[in-house]
């Protein structure tokens, strides 16, 4: 990876975690800008939007218990949007068919299983993909898709992948 492929990347959680901490060294150490906040997410997510080349969103385990995160995640999730920028949801697997039927804005960004995989995190940090075009990151996420679920890319260009089961 060269020096234009090393991206701000901005790490958004409700409290310190020490897994995230190793998130954020782990990506350091791969030469990107990692900035983490845990305090007025909204706002600061508003304000970093335009110079950040990617959010992720390390959920609590009481998501879905707690009007208030779910409506920060919802307000993060339509600010990044409208910001056209790249949003990584990091989650546990059983939350996010509840939380995707609650809060449909969140099927628009990618969503990955806690616990995390650092190798695939690191794969998806490196893809070149600045807002606005995707492309290779598209066509890295339906390659490491295509033939373990169904999918389809919305005339947004967000990939929707159903699994049954």
């Amino acid at each position: 990876m060269d020096a234009a492929e090393f991206k701000e990347i901005v790490i958004i959680m409700f409290q310190y975690s020490v897994i995230v901490k190793g998130i954020e060294r782990k990506l350091g150490d791969m030469g990107h800008k990692v900035t983490t906040i845990t305090d007025h997410l909204e706002d600061r997510v508003r304000d970093m939007a335009a110079h950040t080349d990617l959010f992720l969103f390390y959920l609590p385990s009481d998501i879905l218990s707690d009007k208030a995160k779910k409506r920060t995640l919802h307000m993060i999730c339509e600010t990044v949007e409208d910001q056209e920028g790249n949003l990584i949801l990091l989650g546990d697997q059983k939350d996010y068919d509840d939380l995707s039927g609650e809060l449909s804005v969140i099927r628009g960004h990618l969503w990955l299983d806690r616990p995390i995989d650092m190798k695939l995190l690191e794969e998806l940090c490196a893809v070149g993909g600045i807002s606005g075009d995707e492309d290779a990151v598209r066509r890295y996420i339906t390659g490491k898709i295509d033939g373990f679920c169904e999918y389809e890319i919305n005339p947004l260009g967000c990939i929707i992948a159903h699994k049954k089961g």
